[in-house]
């Protein structure tokens, strides 16, 4: 306000989505944003990215951008906001790291990235367990993850290990994954499928499938999980087996 970044506002841009912050600055539902804001040094460079968050341009039939420098904690501030016109959508949530077969029964789960600056709704998001007898499934209905969060989901919230997850959401209660004496997740070889179905077209489209067991080469022992490395999502060989699992708290090896 009044050419300062309100702090406050800045820290809580994480747990907005996108289409909630378009709806605050009074644009209709037709068009998407995208906010940058970068501190600057001496020369007016950009220094650091605190936010990068929303919709490309890229398909937009038209885009406008306005730039404004702002104080705030002793730092000058880059703040870029572009208005599109039916631009492409990141919905970008990354399954990062997944356990099929807990050590003493505990329960099976998987967490999910959003490296979006915005937080994401889950709304559109299915998750389908593949084995050699059937294929179980669930899609989300609601719920969201804040920006650049992890959120977990597990067979019993429980007893979860949760760690630094900012979110935490049951599907045990729904079939989706087991826990104790219920398996959901095939110990042995299995696949775990991820799908977005696009609100506006309906239509389905798989965002990650992720392996085990067989001729994969990713053979998991009871207590181990599958972690992926921050490169390639689709890539297979850029996911590896530990023996240390870390729910909740997942980080690239590589930055992505």
């Amino acid at each position: 306000m009044d050419g300062k970044l309100d702090e406050v506002r800045l820290a809580g841009l994480s747990k907005v989505t996108e289409q909630g912050f378009a709806a605050g600055l009074g644009l209709d539902a037709s068009f998407d944003v995208h906010l940058r804001i970068d501190v600057l040094d001496a020369n007016g460079s950009s220094q650091e990215t605190v936010f990068d968050g929303g919709t490309t341009r890229i398909g937009a039939e038209t885009s406008s951008r306005a730039t404004r420098l702002v104080v705030g904690d002793g730092a000058l501030y880059r703040v870029a906001l572009e208005v599109h016109d039916g631009g492409r959508a990141s919905s970008i949530l990354q399954v990062s790291e997944i356990q099929p077969h807990p050590d003493n029964g505990g329960p099976e789960w998987f967490e999910m990235h959003n490296p979006e600056g915005f937080a994401v709704r889950l709304l559109g998001w299915s998750f389908h367990v593949i084995d050699t007898r059937d294929t179980t499934s669930h899609l989300m209905l609601d719920g969201l993850i804040t920006g650049g969060g992890v959120a977990l989901f597990t067979g019993d919230a429980t007893s979860q290990d949760t760690g630094n997850a900012t979110q935490v959401f049951d599907l045990g209660v729904v079939g989706l994954l087991g826990v104790g004496q219920i398996d959901v997740l095939p110990n042995d070889k299995g696949e775990f499928k991820v799908d977005y179905t696009d609100p506006t077209t309906s239509l389905p489209a798989t965002r990650q499938a992720i392996l085990w067991g067989g001729s994969t080469g990713h053979l998991l022992l009871s207590g181990d999980a599958l972690t992926w490395n921050g490169t390639d999502l689709r890539d297979m060989g850029d996911w590896t087996v530990t023996d240390s699992p870390t729910p909740g708290s997942w980080t690239p090896v590589i930055a992505a």
